[in-house]
């Protein structure tokens, strides 16, 4: 019999442990097990409703629906936007290394491109700053054991230009 301090409408613990067992651990349960646990639940709440009991599951059963299309969409955007940047670093990548190897043997500054001129060539590649300068980094890098071979040392002897 129904505690007297409960409405009507609501569940005594024990019959609310049950219902949520149904779901624990974010289970999908099948009608049968939806229709025993109700069976379970009327032995000790005589007025609890099956329309009630399957509303109330309806209700559970779209939210982890919901749940579950959410964290797939989030894996979708993740991948999708970690596949877009990596597309991006390879496409300013290719972009830049002409500029890079050019800026290197020719250019009276060893240091490197200035940020005008990678924001420049960031706007041509259609990238960010940011994704340019990760990739003239990397070039850098990759091809840092090559950049003795580059005739830097032609620019290095001869006097530096005022334009410099």
């Amino acid at each position: 019999m129904p505690s007297r301090n409960l409405p009507r409408r609501a569940l005594p613990e024990g019959a609310k442990a049950l219902r949520d067992a149904l779901y624990a651990g974010g289970r999908l349960p099948s009608h049968e097990e939806k229709i025993s646990v109700y069976g379970e639940i009327l032995a000790q709440v005589p007025y609890y409703s099956r329309h009630r009991h399957l509303t109330w599951c309806s209700g559970k059963d779209k939210q982890a629906r919901a749940q579950t299309r959410q964290e797939r969409q989030r894996l979708q955007l993740e991948s999708s936007a970690a596949a877009q940047a990596q597309a991006d670093l390879q496409r300013a990548m290719a972009f830049a290394e002409p500029y890079l190897w050019w800026y290197y043997c020719n250019s009276c500054n060893p240091m490197g491109p200035t940020f005008f001129e990678m924001r420049q060539w960031a706007g041509e590649a259609a990238v960010s700053v940011a994704t340019m300068a990760d990739a003239i980094d990397q070039l850098t890098l990759r091809h840092a054991q090559n950049l003795p071979l580059c005739p830097l040392h032609l620019c290095l002897s001869t006097p530096v230009p005022s334009s410099c």
